[in-house]
């Protein structure tokens, strides 16, 4: 076996490698090379009288160069927007290098990175950053051998978000997370307004959360609010003002549902579990519909639950339903509309025929014979 490469200069192929042994039947043989140049190759195997040849091309391999690149940084961490020059997809290295007087205090790397388009590549700080410092930052962008500096600078300042809100009738949930090396300097003010009046406050101290750091704070109101709609606003605020705000509308009021519908022949039963602190004050409208056709109408008072609380109310018919398919409804309703439905399906069966009486149990027993014996006796005393 033979690899050669063609020569232009000469014109003529020049070798490469060979390899020549003695074969066996059944075994596969292999010739290793490198190609360290471009061109055009041929591979020739001779066995005997036989011979084979196959021509190809060899290119190196290039990448793809970065094309547009821009960098900022702040007191979180550095964030570098980059794109292929091209189509193609190429790879990168990034090295991130957070800059205090000259000094390199802190750094962060990506690397291998498979650009394909226009990508955010981010790596945060570790060092934990002075409030009103001067700090300077680079990211180094490594391509095909080529090395891109991206320089920047930033003051380090405050940073943080109210992560999550929620509220009910009950409490308010707030969950607060860091931004910024620097620690946080803040406090947590909440409102509670209804109709624009103001009708609770809460202010919280927070902790000096650093970026990626969470507090949670779970507040409950002074009692359960009454029926109605309320807007809870949350405020992170520093001493340079506020940091984030975010805001929720609150539905406060009566809440339940029918967990359990069950009908027969001679009524119905609906149990109603209470989903508020709001005591349950409503309506259960029952419904019994045979082939489409109402054929049972009732309404009774809701029983009075709270969260997680279960009653039952009970209706009768007032007579028992004709044998046959029935299908049982009932709505829970409040003075705002219904709030729930559920519904069952019960059959009435066809009483079973009682057995035909026999001579015997026609004639009368023993007893009886035994009575009206004593009875013509004492008739017969009276006359004489």
């Amino acid at each position: 076996m033979a690899v050669e490469r063609w020569d232009e200069e000469s014109r003529a192929y020049q070798a490469v490698a060979s390899l020549s042994r003695e074969v066996d039947a059944g075994e596969e043989y292999f010739l290793r090379y490198a190609l360290d140049k471009e061109g055009y190759y041929r591979a020739t195997a001779t066995l005997g009288e036989d011979r084979k040849v196959l021509r190809f091309r060899h290119r190196v391999q290039t990448l793809p160069e970065v094309g547009d690149t821009f960098y900022s940084a702040d007191a979180g961490g550095g964030a570098l927007f980059i794109a292929p020059s091209t189509g193609e997809s190429t790879m990168v290295d990034v090295r991130f290098l957070l800059l205090e007087d000259g000094r390199v205090v802190d750094s962060g790397s990506v690397e291998d990175w498979v650009l394909a388009t226009s990508t955010k590549v981010e790596a945060d700080w570790s060092t934990v950053l002075e409030r009103g410092g001067k700090y300077g930052s680079v990211a180094v962008v490594m391509n095909e051998g080529k090395i891109r500096l991206l320089p920047t600078s930033f003051e380090a300042g405050l940073d943080a978000a109210i992560s999550g809100l929620s509220a009910d009738e009950n409490r308010v949930e707030v969950e607060v997370t860091g931004g910024s090396q620097v620690p946080l300097d803040a406090s947590l003010h909440l409102a509670l307004t209804r109709n624009s009046s103001t009708a609770r406050r809460f202010e919280e101290d927070v902790a000096p959360l650093l970026g990626g750091d969470e507090e949670s704070f779970d507040l409950f109101w002074d009692r359960v609010l009454e029926p109605g709609e309320y807007t809870v606003e949350a405020v992170l605020e520093s001493g340079d003002g506020a940091l984030d705000r975010r805001s929720v509308v609150v539905d406060a009021g009566q809440d339940a549902e029918i967990t359990d519908v069950y009908g027969d022949s001679n009524g119905a039963t609906v149990t109603v579990e209470g989903a508020s602190e709001i005591p349950l004050r409503g309506r259960v409208h029952i419904t019994v519909e045979r082939d489409g056709e109402v054929v049972q109408d009732r309404e009774v008072d809701a029983p009075v639950v709270l969260e997680g609380n279960e009653e039952t109310v009970e209706v009768e018919w007032g007579r028992d339903l004709e044998p046959g398919d029935y299908v049982v409804r009932a709505e829970l309703r409040i003075e705002r509309g219904t709030i729930d439905r559920a519904g069952n399906v019960f059959t009435v069966e066809r009483p079973l025929p009682g057995p035909t009486p026999t001579p015997a149990q026609n004639s009368p027993g023993p007893g009886v014979a035994a009575a009206a014996l004593c009875l013509a006796a004492a008739a017969c005393v009276s006359r004489k």
